[in-house]
């Protein structure tokens, strides 16, 4: 199994750093930018409904019919990334590079170096820490969503499948508004409002889930929509953000180290993911994870608000004037 994982992550990095990192050569301006990762994310949240939404539904449907619940997850997993292996496929192979991008120019500087240089963009370390923190919030979202459902609000395992579609749902409606107003009044105060707003919803979520019954039952639920637009928001522009700090640094040092940015940060972001799952691990076996002791399952609502913090803290000192300077001068 970790054999499994490990090569899964290697070809998931191979795949979409490459992808990511021709945002930078493909938005030639910032307001393109937030155009290209608006549609990304579109297609990501997409994604993810069919991950949250139709393999529960998919499952529930086969165990109906006489499937185990351990084969109908299976069969389900299977079916999804069979549809989603034909769709990475398409976009690679509908995709004319050297038609739409520049032609890539061998590098003097070697990987290691090239990577140092990178991390020695200050702009770019103090984003990442941000991205860091976020990323061990949504993360462990993602790790407690069914365990949210179950012994939060007591229901079943499909009330998830309402959970995860109530926030795509509203993230989905709040695109349009999250671009309009990134490109108003700029990125860095979007993503400011969308991770305190997420800081809010989930320690809202903690103080109600110690009486998750009644008005609070469904003031829980509209809280869970709430969610949906930090999401649309950090899902938009945390991508262009990162694009704007390679193509700044192109004009800067005239090196074109696109896929490093993204690769660079691909190593502390399954940091982030790997402690978040330990520590997700940790808070229910120490805790509790049932309707009987939820203490564990209520901690992990509280660490997301407080990553959220942390996530704040970094995003607030990053210094986009100075990276709006270096893309201005080649406007």
């Amino acid at each position: 199994m970790g054999l499994l994982l490990s090569l899964f992550y290697i070809a998931f990095t191979a795949y979409v750093n490459p992808y990511l990192a021709a945002m930078a050569e493909l938005g030639h301006s910032d307001h393109q930018r937030i155009n290209l990762s608006t549609l990304m994310a579109l297609f990501g949240l997409l994604g993810m409904a069919g991950v949250t939404v139709l393999i529960p539904v998919a499952a529930g449907r086969m165990m109906n019919s006489g499937v185990t619940f351990r084969s109908a997850y299976q069969w389900a997993a299977i079916g999804l990334a069979a549809v989603a292996l034909l769709l990475l496929y398409i976009v690679t192979l509908s995709f004319d590079e050297y038609k739409h991008c520049l032609p890539a120019e061998p590098q003097q500087v070697g990987l290691w170096s090239s990577f140092i240089q990178t991390v020695a963009v200050r702009p770019f370390r103090i984003f990442l820490a941000g991205e860091i923190f976020l990323q061990f919030a949504m993360n462990i979202i993602t790790l407690g969503l069914l365990y949210y459902a179950v012994v939060l609000f007591q229901k079943d395992e499909k009330f998830m499948a309402l959970l995860a579609g109530l926030i795509l749902g509203v993230a989905l409606l709040c695109f349009p508004l999250v671009n309009r107003a990134a490109k108003k009044i700029g990125k860095k105060k979007v993503i400011l409002a969308g991770v305190l707003l997420l800081a809010f919803c989930s320690l809202t979520i903690f103080l109600l889930s110690w009486k998750m019954s009644g008005v609070y039952y469904y003031l829980g639920i509209a809280i869970f929509g709430l969610a949906g637009l930090p999401l649309a928001i950090l899902t938009i522009l945390i991508n262009p953000t990162i694009a704007d700090l390679a193509r700044a640094e192109s004009i800067k040092t005239g090196q074109r180290r696109e896929a490093m940015f993204y690769g660079a940060r691909a190593i502390p972001l399954k940091l982030a993911i790997a402690v978040a799952g330990l520590t997700f691990s940790f808070l229910l076996a120490a805790f509790g994870k049932d309707i009987a002791r939820p203490l564990g399952i209520q901690l992990s609502v509280l660490l997301v608000s407080l990553a959220s913090l942390g996530s704040f803290f970094f995003f607030f000192r990053y210094p986009e004037d100075e990276v709006a300077a270096w893309l201005g001068e080649n406007k």
